[in-house]
């Protein structure tokens, strides 16, 4: 509504500003109700049982206490604190002479007393000053939670049992919200009610693990530095500090949170809690609360020793007490819980029979407890109007405005003591209110035939289009509701209509009259939204998954496009180029473009044109008749037959393009002859420097065959032939003339290269730690998303066998090759990808398996492809890892042949540098080698530039090209 005015901003502002963000358990919750009963019984009975068996041992506590030594340094801090400890007046007289005690005892009560005073007098201002104070349950805050970790607050001490291990009890739970009295699996969110900011320092006592806790300025929850929020990882109570002077005036909340809550602000696995204790706003600004320790003093505060043996006697009398009730006092829970870390009280399975079995009974329901499955959601907060902020300076705030629905149709304040969603909901969506059901079967209507009876569908306000069917919005709206809201059953009556089925050319008058067919006079030619066009091309190339349900992926996963990941900063480039939304904001209308790089998208895509070659392979195994082929494809295309033009024009297409591709064919051919006969010049000028060279030499016509990029690793990551060095990352490392990879952090990546790269040879010297490994990469090239590639791969479909890789497989079939039996010792690996989709694998100069035919090759673009070592694709994760050694590579940008990989093995045998080879030829032989070289490169090049570069190798993929790139292919009619 662009007509909303100022009031009725604020007050739907007032409704969700007394909302808190949660997430909601979207599971039946009856389905644990019975565990968690027995558990909760289960809990008073083992509670009783262990106060039972901690009867016997109080007679010797004080043996114990006297044997008592700290664990470290810590506990002997903790137990001290600075003369305030729990044992602090223990540890300053137990060694002492009788003479010495009285002085001694002084001195340690005073400082108890001290503190005891310091506590007090916070806790006297926590009761006069109403400054947003919450010890335990007193003070002016009220609290909202969410989540089963926080249904009811705990009033009175209670034992956090451990759900494992030979210690009983983790802890007394002191007065507060504790989101884990049953699992750490168990999800809580608490939130305040709001509160002015008076400045100073805001101070929450809290405990917990995998946890946050932050404060919540105007409702807006944010973080960043002037927006702090404190993750809690303490098992002990600490008191967290937040400055509130920048927020001074400010109205803010608190909110707590257990890590699956809030994962983004929150780091943290399934198991997470928090405590939330206490809340304070001091009105002395440099006023701190009590350091941390409670003394002795605290519940003996008469307490006059006369030796060690009353100080014992009276320890016990303190401990005996406060374990055994259900104190309300935080600081008896932190002194009692001292003395259960410190193993002074009995909490050991040995040590608490009587409640061993009880608690192995509930340590089992624990166990079957499952974590939630959450849902963002929010929940109700403290009930309040807003004020209209004049000029919106939220300093400035006026008369508070009710809430309540928008004016112009209902101006009448809610009555609730909530935030007033519900009463919003009844007001959209109730009888007397059709809103909401003109919006959405405006929606239907403007996806069935392409325009709304409003065309904006986003605006129904004074900026909006006006209604071209008023009555007939107003009787859809009334027959959705008489339908319960069913989505379905509107669709069903669209489609079923008239003006669904109406031809689409329109009659010389409606054309002259109603251009923009706004009243329906026949069908809108439209095209098609994005995802419809990709799924048409999966569906006609045969290769379209219909498996519902599982995980988003990438654009190249031929599954339907619902299915595709929508990333904001990496959105799907066929996707993006037909008007696929941009999800950063809403859009009830998309746009529908007509610009030049959907063209080029449909003549470029690798999808598109891999999608064509399977259309065209599937139709030509299925029909032996070139007409039969192209009656198919048409019917598969266009729901038609061709007419008789058509038909020929097609057939005398698939003629003239075999021809074409026949005489690219021969041109490609001569080329290759005239790089291998230079080749051949180029083997003969070195062969006798080389005999002279090398010690054990390879095959004198293995050093002519030029690779676009070579590693040896020496030394280092270093290109031999350009410029594409190496980055090492994680454990991997070069050492003893290779790159060593472990198979769990360690691979290597290139810079982008610099030139194109379709047909291609990968070769490597590789050595594998272990034949137990599954999917690892051994040199891979990709786009720099890791979406897109091609690779060589160890035993990834099947075990022990090498394979090409590729993304989802779709360039990959099992070659049938021999298991690999060869470990710790360097084998010889190359894959060949031709300019025909051609893919060949080569063991050791030898063919390993049969060849086949591919849709590729895939045209990796320069500036945006890269190599990787040591990882099939993308990010290292899972089994795309190798663990093995590469001790040499090769990246060619040719397809080679059999006899030059048979050449190139041996190469890693002995191999010399071809800086050495030109550095022993005679000068007129180092021109003539230049020369060679110059021309060898020279005809690669225009081989690459051929029109085969393309992709379209076969007349019928060409003509399924064709077919895909028309507008009737991609318009709805």
């Amino acid at each position: 509504f662009d007509a909303i005015s100022q009031e009725d901003y604020t007050a739907m502002f007032g409704i969700f500003a007394n909302t808190r963000p949660a997430t909601v358990d979207v599971r039946a919750p009856q389905t644990e109700a019975i565990t968690r009963e027995r558990m909760t019984a289960l809990q008073q009975e083992i509670t009783r049982a262990v106060k039972q068996d901690w009867k016997a041992s109080w007679a010797t506590f004080p043996q114990r206490l006297a044997a008592w030594q700290p664990k470290n340094d810590a506990e002997r801090k903790e137990a001290e604190a600075n003369g305030h400890g729990p044992l602090a007046a223990w540890l300053a007289v137990r060694d002492v002479s009788a003479e010495q005690f009285a002085a001694k005892w002084k001195v340690a009560a005073k400082a108890g007393h001290e503190w005891v005073q310091q506590r007090d007098s916070w806790n006297k201002e926590a009761t006069n000053s109403g400054r947003a104070w919450w010890p335990g349950f007193d003070g002016n805050l009220t609290w909202t939670n969410s989540g089963r970790g926080v249904q009811t607050p705990v009033e009175q001490s209670e034992f956090l049992l451990l759900p494992e291990g030979e210690r009983v009890i983790a802890g007394l739970l002191a007065p507060g919200f504790h989101s884990a009295r049953q699992s750490l699996r168990d999800r809580a969110v608490v939130a305040s009610s709001n509160f002015k900011a008076e400045g100073g320092k805001l101070w929450v006592r809290v405990a917990g693990q995998a946890s946050g806790l932050r404060f919540v300025v105007q409702n807006y929850p944010r973080s960043g530095l002037i927006f702090p929020k404190s993750v809690i990882n303490s098992a002990q109570a600490q008191w967290m500090e937040f400055n509130l002077d920048y927020w001074k005036g400010d109205t803010i909340h608190l909110e707590a949170w257990t890590a699956p809550d809030a994962p983004i602000e929150t780091a943290g696995g399934e198991q997470a809690a928090f405590s939330l204790l206490e809340v304070a706003c001091p009105t002395e600004a440099d006023r701190r609360p009590p350091e941390p320790g409670v003394p002795l003093q605290r519940f003996a505060p008469r307490a006059q020793p006369a030796n060690r043996e009353e100080l014992l006697a009276d320890y016990t009398l303190a401990v005996r007490t406060y374990s055994c009730c259900h104190s309300t006092s935080a600081d008896g829970v932190e002194f009692i819980n001292f003395f259960l870390r410190a193993g002074l009280i009995p909490n050991t399975l040995k040590e608490l029979p009587t409640a061993a079995p009880l608690l192995e009974e509930y340590r089992k329901l624990a166990a079957s407890l499952k974590a939630p499955i959450r849902a963002p959601g929010v929940m109700e907060g403290g009930p309040g109007d807003w004020p209209l902020y004049a000029r919106g300076d939220h300093k400035k705030p006026g008369a508070l405005v009710p809430r309540r629905f928008l004016s112009a149709l209902d101006a009448t304040p809610y009555q609730t003591q909530q935030s007033g969603r519900r009463e919003l909901a009844a007001s959209i969506t109730g009888p007397g209110y059709d809103l909401a059901s003109r919006v959405i079967v405006n929606r239907l209507w403007h996806h069935v035939f392409g325009r709304g009876l409003v065309a904006t569908t986003d605006n129904f306000g004074k900026l909006g289009d006006l209604p071209t069917h008023p009555a007939l919005l107003d009787w859809l709206a009334r027959e959705f509701q008489k339908s319960g809201g069913s989505l379905k059953s509107m669709l069903r009556l669209l489609v079923s209509s008239q003006a669904f089925q109406a031809q689409a050319a329109p009659s010389p008058e409606a054309a002259a009259t109603d251009p923009e067919n706004k009243l329906l006079s026949h069908w809108t030619l439209r095209r098609m939204e994005a995802e419809a066009i990709r799924d048409g091309m999966l569906s006609v190339s045969g290769e379209l998954d219909l498996t519902a349900g599982g995980p988003g992926v990438d654009g190249a996963t031929p599954r339907r496009s619902v299915y595709v990941k929508i990333i904001r900063n990496d959105l799907d480039p066929f996707l993006a180029a037909f008007d696929a939304p941009v999800p950063s904001s809403t859009q009830g209308r998309r746009d529908a473009t007509n610009v030049p790089a959907q063209a080029l998208a449909f003549m470029n895509s690798p999808l598109v044109q891999s999608r064509a070659a399977a259309w065209a392979q599937r139709i030509t195994a299925a029909e032996k008749d070139d007409t039969a082929r192209v009656l198919r494809m048409f019917r598969e295309a266009y729901q038609r037959d061709p007419d008789h033009l058509e038909l020929q024009q097609c057939l005398a297409t698939l003629t003239e393009t075999a021809a074409a591709l026949q005489r690219t064919e021969t041109a490609a051919k001569t080329m290759r002859e005239q790089i291998t006969a230079a080749e051949r010049e180029i083997q003969t000028l070195i062969a006798p420097v080389l005999e002279k060279l090398q010690t054990t030499a390879p095959a004198p016509e293995a050093a002519a065959i030029l690779p676009l990029a070579e590693w040896d690793f020496a030394k280092d990551a270093t290109d031999r032939r350009g410029s594409l060095t190496l980055q090492l990352h994680g454990s991997a490392r070069i050492a003893d003339g290779a790159l060593h990879l472990d198979g769990k952090t360690g691979y290597a990546s290139s810079p982008p290269l610099p030139k194109p790269l379709r047909a291609k040879t990968l070769e490597a010297w590789v050595s594998l730690d272990t034949l137990d490994q599954s999917g690892g990469g051994v040199l891979s090239i990709q786009d720099l998303q890791g979406d897109i590639f091609d690779a060589i791969v160890f035993a990834e479909k099947d075990p022990r066998q090498w394979l090409a890789g590729s993304n989802v497989f779709s360039r990959t079939q099992t070659v049938n090759g021999s298991p690999e039996k060869n470990v710790s010792q360097p084998v010889h690996v190359a894959i060949t990808w031709a300019e025909d989709g051609t893919i060949a694998l080569y063991r050791v100069g030898r063919p390993y398996g049969q060849p086949y035919k591919s849709a590729g090759p895939v045209a990796f673009e320069p500036g945006k492809s890269q190599l990787l070592f040591g990882c099939r694709h993308g990010a290292p994760q899972g089994n795309r890892l190798l663990a093995g050694s590469i001790h040499r590579a090769r990246l060619y940008d040719r397809a080679l042949t059999a006899a030059e990989i048979a050449a190139t093995v041996t190469l890693e045998e002995s191999s010399v540098p071809l800086g050495a080879i030109l550095a022993a030829l005679p000068a007129p032989d180092c021109g003539k080698h230049r020369m060679l070289t110059s021309r060898v490169q020279s005809l690669q090049e225009k081989l690459a530039s051929q029109p085969s570069g393309t992709g379209i190798s076969d007349p019928w993929q060409s003509l399924a090209l064709a077919l895909l790139n028309t507008k009737e292919f991609i318009s709805l009619r």
